[in-house]
């Protein structure tokens, strides 16, 4: 949050911010951002499907999930003794 003011009143300091901004908007005030790239952000937010988004989302992590759990399977058959043992035997 962006400091607005401060104000002494007799031994206090009373301070004052901006009201909290979003990314987006805080980029659409910065004059180091170019008109055209600004341009790009509005239009990309036009083009933005909520419901979409949240379903790509939850495959994404349903399908780490997967992967999670099979990683696990799989390195806890690995360090099994009997693992360990048949290739120290073999060696």
């Amino acid at each position: 949050m962006a400091l607005l003011e401060k104000v002494r009143i007799g031994s206090r300091i009373q301070k004052r911010y901006h009201a909290p901004l979003t990314p987006l908007p805080r980029l659409l005030q910065a004059p180091e951002v170019s008109d055209q790239a600004k341009a790009r952000l509005l239009h990309q937010l036009k083009n933005i499907d909520p419901p979409s988004l949240q379903r790509d989302i939850d495959i994404l992590q349903r399908d780490i999930g997967i992967l999670q759990a099979r990683l696990l399977r799989k390195t806890s058959q690995d360090t099994s003794l009997g693992a360990v043992t048949h290739r120290t035997i073999s060696l």
